[in-house]
């Protein structure tokens, strides 16, 4: 070996290099080969993706093979290595109890893939959101309150005075304007009954005295004598039977902004509510037989924020969201909430 041969000094082997990286990195990493064979990975990626911690049992092997437990993330990266794009993050998602973020680099001869456990940010995360829908129902319970104790009664005394007012015009035979005062009486009817329904919908008392069964027949009967459509209502809970409060709030909120997009935006003729308890969970289904909608064409910032905001509801309770739609063939949407 001549002296341009030799060794450098404090030079090192590629593969002791890749190794020395691979190790002192603060997240999961994996080299793998064209076809998605793991050439090396780091300790960190074989604990989160529950793999021997032995490298020579996995060096060699597809990493497809050891998501089968997992199959949104096996099907997912079955399609990618199919079709591969320079730089692709996927979803995170749920992994062995752990919330997973997987990201794949393409170079030229194979892919280098991370995992980070996010587990901690979607914690911190859900706990914010679950605080600010904490903060949004205390407002609609002291909004609910201030109608119900302040405004409301004021309402009735004005009525109640203008009732004795017309009644001693007539009794004293005056000629008094009967279609203006009559249409002031129907002014404050109206807006008492606006009121009523507004405070209803701020904080329904039958959710809150009787429970969800007794809450959600109220909101399908009046909707179903109110609206065009015809609607269906199926739920197997026991007359008084209740959830956690905020199990039940959570899916009375789901249920109104459900109904809402589907007689607002649906042109239903019929539309199905459905709640059914099982053992361990609560499936909340609404589904109507109208126009349908593109989901991947909805704006999250226009009409999509009321589905956005059933989605997050579910989400951080740690339940699904499904949302199932065809042009021309209605649409179907779902929470199952764990109780």
């Amino acid at each position: 070996m001549n002296a341009m041969e030799k060794e450098q000094p404090g030079s090192v082997e590629p593969d002791v290099l890749l190794t020395s990286v691979l190790t002192s990195v603060p997240f999961g990493i994996m080299v793998l080969s064209p076809e998605g064979m793991i050439i090396h990975a780091n300790l960190i990626a074989r604990d989160l993706l529950a793999l021997s911690p032995r490298p020579d049992d996995i060096t060699g092997t597809k990493i497809i093979d050891y998501l089968q437990q997992f199959p949104r993330f096996e099907e997912e990266l079955s399609v990618y290595f199919n079709k591969p794009v320079p730089v692709c993050s996927f979803e995170p998602g749920v992994f062995n109890d752990r919330y997973l973020e997987i990201t794949i680099h393409q170079y030229h001869n194979g892919f280098v893939m991370t995992v980070n456990d996010v587990t901690e940010l979607k914690e911190l995360e859900s706990s914010s959101v679950q605080a600010i829908i904490s903060a949004q129902e205390k407002e609609r319970r002291r909004l609910a309150r201030e109608i119900h104790d302040g405004i409301a009664p004021l309402l009735s005394t004005a009525k109640l005075e203008l009732d004795l007012f017309l009644e001693v015009l007539k009794a004293q035979d005056k000629d008094i304007p009967d279609e203006r005062l009559l249409n002031i009486r129907n002014t404050i009817d109206a807006i008492s009954v606006d009121l009523r329904n507004l405070s209803h919908r701020l904080m329904p008392r039958l959710l809150e005295e009787f429970g969800l069964l007794s809450a959600l027949q109220n909101m399908v009967n009046r909707l179903d004598t109110t609206t065009r459509s015809r609607i269906e209502f199926f739920c197997n809970l026991r007359p008084g039977e209740r959830a956690e409060k905020e199990i039940e709030l959570n899916i009375f909120r789901c249920c109104q902004e459900m109904m809402a997009n589907a007689i607002k935006h649906a042109d239903a003729e019929k539309i199905t509510v459905q709640l059914i308890k099982h053992d361990k969970s609560i499936v909340l289904m609404v589904e109507d037989d109208g126009i349908g909608f593109n989901p991947e064409g909805l704006d999250p910032e226009g009409e999509g924020i009321g589905l956005l905001n059933i989605e997050t509801r579910a989400r951080t309770l740690n339940g699904e969201f499904l949302l199932e739609s065809v042009k021309g063939r209605g649409t179907l949407i779902s929470i199952e909430l764990p109780v």
